[in-house]
């Protein structure tokens, strides 16, 4: 279902990631082991904040879906990574029509 927007850059190091995963380890989140992703996407900030509210940091989702996606009851995803390019594929559609967060 998920749909995969733009490639993201690959990068040997990347300190955004780094500080990220710590910062996500801390909080016991399962996105720990998606920071290297996560921190790639242009609406990294965003999609952090919506999974902070929803989810408590993916926490709280027996769906992989940390962002409460879905009309009615959130979407399944077989992985977190999966809702993750879903999640940033629809802000980046909702920014082309001119909606801003």
């Amino acid at each position: 279902m998920a749909r995969q927007s733009s490639p993201l850059p690959v990068l040997q190091h990347d300190p955004k990631a780094d500080v990220l995963a710590e910062y996500l380890a801390e909080k016991n989140s399962p996105l720990a082991d998606y920071a290297g992703i996560l921190s790639r996407m242009p609406n990294w900030k965003l999609i952090l904040g919506i999974a902070h509210a929803e989810s408590n940091l993916c926490k709280k989702t027996d769906r992989n879906n940390c962002w409460g996606i879905g009309p009615g009851s959130p979407f399944y995803y077989d992985d977190i990574s999966e809702s993750l390019y879903y999640v940033n594929y629809l802000i980046e559609k909702y920014q082309t029509l001119g909606m801003r967060n």
